[in-house]
């Protein structure tokens, strides 16, 4: 499916990706100067998200990709995937049709990573602490052991020890996931102190040593393979979005769970499953948007809106336009953002005057029209883009209440105190859009009920608001004549 007619309504299709168009903010080459021109190459993913071929214009060339239903990756080239009870990747096999070439990936009892063996021998061992952090490192038979420490998510302490060689000691400075800098001290060796250069969604471009000398440069393609690194740091482990990359099995630590940026999701399910797919990278698009826990759902519009548009009729195909167009105005590239000036708040807060309606829920009401006014002309994608992107405005208008973008600011920052304190989390969504973060500031919570007994959550209401409206929608373009294909 191509997003040519998807184009109108948002200004970053759903399902295609197109780096200089899509993110025009972000910086390509103006700070750091790039060694040589990054190997290009394209994309593209079929209605669930899910890549389905990819394309290099060096010896790589064309690569398809082949699914079972859920969204399981069976084949990917010559390379097969096999996947286990609950979900989680437990084979890779680079030589399906001869000897050797066997990744196998085992789990301990809480569905975390514990082991991956490549043709039987095991290449990394993974511990993790009662929150489910990763805490220690054995790489293969040398012992090679890295202990982590950490304040909330992020990594702010590491001690590697390996036989023969002295230890290695890294402190972090790090906030909510971006790593600002570090200090190294090898042995008994003076430290060194080092500055960490990142893009919009904290990928590590450079770094630079105390005096200003640029000691790495790097270079990712879209989902996060490392097409250059140089420089005498260039063994870097924080890399992309700042996520350390396990270099012994070519993944990338995510928290709860590990991603493989060679075909651009992750190793297992998100926790959470509160999207249509749950294997996909945040929203199918990494220029813009990033995961920073590997639970992306937890507080996504496009999680929530695509799992209810499901459970409303709509089939798997028609809830991903749903959920993808009701993530599009948060995006900067959107233009309706919420950050003032590039973007437009009013979609998400409400700026009309005393005495006149709700801002969102004029841009609800007005989307909803311009959807059934598409469906009429059997546009029927983009009747469902425009509606998604309407339901964005209704859930912020019981998410955020009468909120401004400083207010909601300020409540994410007590979120984040509160959740370190009490859960030793770290995890700041800047203007997230998870009700419960908003209680005080909101519509009365007591303004619908379920079965009339109980006051819903703020979380609740939104969902059940947007469930309501979702089932109209889908009984009027069935009425317009809207194809079965679209509905369960």
């Amino acid at each position: 499916m191509t997003a040519g007619s998807l184009g109108p309504y948002c200004t970053r299709p759903p399902f295609t990706l197109c780096p200089v168009a899509e993110a025009p903010h972000r910086p390509h080459s103006a700070d750091i100067k790039r060694d040589a021109p990054a190997t290009p190459s394209s994309y593209q993913h079929d209605a669930l998200g899910n890549r389905i071929k990819e394309a290099w214009t060096d010896a790589r060339g064309a690569i398809d990709y082949s699914y079972l239903p859920g969204n399981y990756l069976v084949e990917r080239g010559s390379t097969s995937y096999s996947w286990g009870t609950y979900g989680q990747l437990i084979l890779k096999d680079d030589q399906p049709n001869a000897l050797g070439g066997e990744t196998n990936y085992d789990y301990n009892a809480r569905r975390l990573m514990a082991q991956v063996r490549v043709d039987g021998s095991p290449v990394a061992q993974f511990f993790y602490d009662p929150y489910g952090r990763r805490v220690k490192i054995v790489e293969g038979d040398t012992t090679t052991t890295t202990i982590t420490l950490y304040s909330g998510n992020d990594i702010v302490y590491e001690v590697k020890t390996k036989p023969g060689q002295p230890t290695l000691t890294t402190k972090y400075l790090a906030i909510n996931g971006k790593y600002l800098a570090k200090v190294v001290q090898e042995g008994t060796n003076p430290p060194e102190t080092y500055f960490y250069h990142t893009d919009l969604v904290g990928s590590v471009r450079a770094i630079t040593d105390g005096h200003g000398q640029v000691v790495a440069r790097f270079e990712y393609e879209l989902f996060g393979v490392t097409v250059q690194a140089s420089g005498t740091l260039a063994d870097e482990v924080h890399k992309f979005t700042g996520k350390p990359e396990d270099a012994a099995i070519g993944l990338y630590y995510f928290n709860v769970r590990y991603c493989d940026a060679g075909t651009g999701r992750f190793t297992s399910k998100d926790p959470k499953e509160d999207t249509v797919n749950s294997y996909a990278y945040p929203r199918w698009n990494p220029l813009v948007t990033s995961d920073p826990t590997g639970e992306w759902g937890k507080d996504d519009h496009s999680g929530l809106t695509a799992a209810l548009a499901q459970k409303a009729g709509f089939a798997e195909r028609a809830a991903s336009i749903l959920g993808t167009a009701a993530a599009c105005p948060d995006e900067l590239a959107s233009g309706i953002s919420p950050v003032p000036v590039i973007g437009d708040p009013s979609w998400h807060f409400n700026t009309s005057r005393p005495g006149l309606p709700d801002s969102r829920l004029q841009h609800f009401l007005e989307s909803k029209d311009q959807a059934l006014d598409l469906a009429a002309q059997g546009k029927w994608d983009e009747a469902l883009f425009a509606f998604g992107k309407g339901l964005h405005a209704l859930q912020d208008y019981y998410a955020h209440g009468n909120q401004t973008p400083g207010t909601h600011f300020a409540g994410d920052i007590g979120e984040t105190l509160w959740k370190y304190v009490t859960e030793r989390k770290l995890v700041v969504y800047f203007w997230a859009d998870d009700p419960l973060v908003d209680v005080p500031f909101g519509p009365p919570a007591d303004s619908v009920t379920i079965g009339g007994w109980r006051p819903m959550s703020r979380r609740e209401k939104s969902e059940f608001i947007s469930l309501q409206e979702l089932l109209a929608f889908q009984r009027r373009l069935r009425d317009l004549g809207c194809p079965s294909t679209y509905f369960e």
